[in-house]
């Protein structure tokens, strides 16, 4: 069969379609073009996940280095620290960049010495020995988790043999926090010690720790006044989140958690008191101090004629009597009355004075504001007599108001869903149409009978006969369910004029 006989029967067809059936022929094509299309897309796609993230400069410049030459599609997220790679090429390019060292997640420290060339001179020794320990700290100080960045520079004089001469070594240490993440005081102390305990002769306030934002880190601990200040601005913050919290569990529970809003300042007192006493007991003696002495002479007694005779040499006129000894005991004892001493330093914060103010939703009906009042006095732990204040009012509370789309915008969405609809209806009602079985029409007997005779009979014959056999209304009838048969009378109409 010719293809152009086949183009003008399918015309054919195509024009005996009414336009809904027209419109669905049409649609189907360039809906299986959309679905096919969007098919290959998805199975055709590409599908990336995470090779390593949060990677640092160097690292993300050596890996990005290894992948290229492997010919290795990879993406870079736009914070610039993230490398993404397809999905299934992830674990071998992870086990392979492992086995080469990468990432370092950090600096090389002392795996430099390993690359140090003969013939070096001890001030080339010094400088790259020097360095290798400032990397070595400064990875020991990126184990912190809230630390992104670390560098470390020292400070170290050449040694003199002269006392008066020698300079004593200093460090400084550069950090840049993870962001949202933040230092405590303990952490700044922690890296002090970790550097002056690394370096000889390096004490830990010879260590100054700046971060990112140029803040010296370490100026609390060189000037207690001023630790002591943000301490105590720590412990007030927490107390009244502590009891803000508290208050708010208690009245959520009560009146909804979105009706109610608390606000509390405190005042508190971080003074310290001491206290010394004395006590005596006059009722019980001690012994303070006891001392005792002991005194034994002993010789020989001699004696003789009164006189010159005796004292002059040669002393004539002696006479030796007995031995003697002599014993003298002396003993000092102190009493004193018992005295009892008593020190005591208190360091408990107290509260000097401590203000509550409560906001209940105006919109909530039956709420009596005296008795929230006394419950907040009793939750909070508020003293009248302390000069304690607790504040409750009713206000009704903002309702934000949601921005409507510009009118514009609601037009398209609903346009764009009809069009959709009615594609969708089109391609149901072409697919009913084609899986409904037609009706047989059971054709009358008089019309069976006048198309049988109108195809024998003459053309005036068949006019004439036509006009009294058959009504306008039954021959449109007949035409629109037998097309064929009409259009070959027709054409024996159109011959029979001819001739």
């Amino acid at each position: 069969m010719d293809y152009k006989e086949i183009l003008n029967n399918l015309k054919e067809r195509f024009q005996a379609l009414n336009k809904t059936q027209q419109i669905a022929v049409l649609s189907i094509p360039v809906v299986l073009a959309l679905l096919t299309g969007l098919i290959f897309f998805l199975t055709s796609r590409v599908h990336y996940t995470v090779l390593y993230g949060d990677l640092n400069n160097r690292d993300m410049a050596a890996i990005v280095e290894q992948l290229e030459k492997d010919n290795v599609k990879y993406k870079i997220t736009q914070d610039g620290r993230t490398i993404l790679v397809p999905e299934q090429e992830a674990r071998q390019l992870r086990l392979k960049l492992a086995a080469m060292g990468l990432p370092t997640k950090g600096y090389p420290g002392f795996k430099l010495l390993n690359k140090m060339p003969l013939g070096m001179t001890d001030f080339m020794q010094h400088v790259e020995y020097q360095r290798a320990l400032e990397e070595e700290l400064a990875n020991t100080i990126l184990g912190f988790r809230n630390i992104e960045k670390a560098k470390v520079n020292l400070a170290i004089p050449k040694p003199s043999i002269f006392i008066t001469q020698s300079q004593k070594p200093s460090a400084s240490v550069f950090i840049e926090l993870k962001p949202g993440a933040s230092i405590t005081r303990r952490q700044v102390i922690a890296i002090r010690n970790l550097v002056a305990a690394s370096v000889p002769d390096l004490t830990p306030n010879r260590v100054t720790v700046v971060d990112s934002n140029g803040v010296d880190l370490t100026e609390e601990l060189n000037n207690p006044s001023s630790y002591l200040t943000n301490e105590q601005l720590r412990v007030k913050t927490d107390l009244e989140n502590s009891i803000t919290k508290h208050l708010e569990q208690v009245l959520g529970q009560a009146l909804g958690y979105n009706n109610v809003r608390v606000a509390v300042d405190v005042e508190p007192d971080f003074s310290q008191v001491e206290t010394k006493s004395k006590n005596y007991n006059p009722n019980t003696t001690a012994v303070v101090s006891q001392q005792k002495k002991q005194e034994t002479t002993t010789g020989t007694s001699v004696s003789g004629v009164p006189g010159t005779a005796s004292n002059i040499p040669p002393m004539s006129g002696l006479r030796p009597n007995a031995n003697f000894q002599s014993t003298k005991k002396e003993v000092t004892t102190n009493y004193d009355v018992s005295v009892e001493k008593t020190h005591v330093v208190d360091k408990t914060i107290r509260i000097k004075r401590m203000s509550v103010g409560v906001i209940v939703n105006a919109d909530l009906k039956n709420v009596n504001l005296n008795s929230i009042r006394q419950l907040v006095i009793a939750a909070a732990g508020v003293d009248p007599k302390r000069g304690d204040t607790v504040s409750v009012i009713a206000v009704p509370f903002y309702k934000p108001v949601v921005p409507k789309p510009p009118i514009y915008i609601v037009y398209a969405k609903y346009g764009i869903a009809g069009i959709l609809l009615l594609l969708l209806l089109g391609i149901l009602l072409f697919v009913f149409l084609k899986t409904r079985k037609k009706p047989e029409v059971q054709e009358l007997p008089a019309v069976s009978a006048a198309m049988e005779a109108l195809e024998s009979l003459e053309t005036e014959e068949l006019r004439e006969k036509a006009k009294e056999l058959i009504t306008v209304d039954k021959m449109i009838k007949v035409t629109k369910e037998n097309p064929d048969k009409v259009a070959k009378i027709i054409k024996h109409w159109l011959s029979a004029k001819k001739t």
